[in-house]
């Protein structure tokens, strides 16, 4: 949970982000956000300036996000986020990295967490997104995790990212979001709950603590330190009135 001091502060700086752009007129961004600072940014929607406000991570299933605030509806390619790519120098000797490894090698560059976006692994090689500003930083000074060496280029522009999934299907007596991530990551009920309750369960970027919630199609479902999922809907009924569903997991 974010303490109550961070969230003023979250607060704070996503009211003046806005009130800048809506006041002296020009775009702003936040850094990145997780989605318990997202969680704080939908709750604010009601208090926002009469501006526009956009979230966007780098790519379409980007967990970790930039808040925009701008006069108009802005273009995702002016969002300030360049995504690298760090291949491994000499691939017959590279160790099998994760995504810790490359979190920890970039923090220890001195870089706070808020600069950095999502992670992707894609075979020996990882994507990430960061803040453009730092990105030749990170080229520069980047050149080894843990005990493998590594070079990083940054992408072009039109970089896209295919998420890959694991499809789950199941039959379930209804849509609810504890029987859905129970299913997800075959856990019992009373371990999903506890996730729930102590507010490690986001809904498209919003916390929910009601374990009862009914999702609804192509919604996306995080749960810290388990995952991330996409519930496609329902599929069909049974005769005994029971929905089969399926589910996207992400891998």
């Amino acid at each position: 949970m974010i303490a109550d001091k961070d969230k003023q502060i979250c607060k704070k700086r996503l009211l003046e982000l806005a009130n800048t752009c809506y006041y002296k007129g020009y775009t702003t961004f936040s850094d990145f956000l997780n989605l318990q600072e997202q969680t704080i940014y939908n709750s604010l929607q009601s208090i926002f300036p009469n501006v526009h406000c956009t979230l966007w991570g780098g790519i379409d299933t980007a967990e970790r996000k930039i808040a925009c605030f701008s006069k108009e509806e802005p273009d995702y390619t002016q969002f300030p986020i360049t995504v690298l790519q760090i291949a491994v120098s000499q691939k017959k000797y590279a160790e099998n990295l994760s995504h810790r490894d490359y979190l920890g090698a970039i923090l220890h560059l001195g870089l706070g967490r808020s600069v950095i976006g999502d992670i992707m692994l894609q075979e020996q090689d990882a994507y990430v997104c960061v803040l453009s500003s730092m990105a030749e930083y990170i080229c520069m000074h980047l050149d080894k995790i843990r005990h493998t060496k590594v070079k990083v280029t940054q992408c072009k522009p039109d970089f896209t990212y295919e998420q890959k999934y694991k499809e789950i299907f199941g039959t379930v007596q209804s849509i609810r979001l504890d029987t859905m991530v129970a299913l997800a990551f075959q856990h019992s009920r009373n371990q999903i709950l506890e996730y729930i309750s102590s507010g490690k369960v986001f809904v498209n970027g919003i916390s929910i603590y009601t374990n009862a919630y009914r999702l609804k199609d192509n919604d996306i479902v995080s749960v810290r330190g388990l995952g991330k999922f996409m519930y496609v809907g329902e599929q069909d009924l049974t005769k005994k009135g029971k929905w089969k569903v399926l589910i996207k997991k992400y891998i």
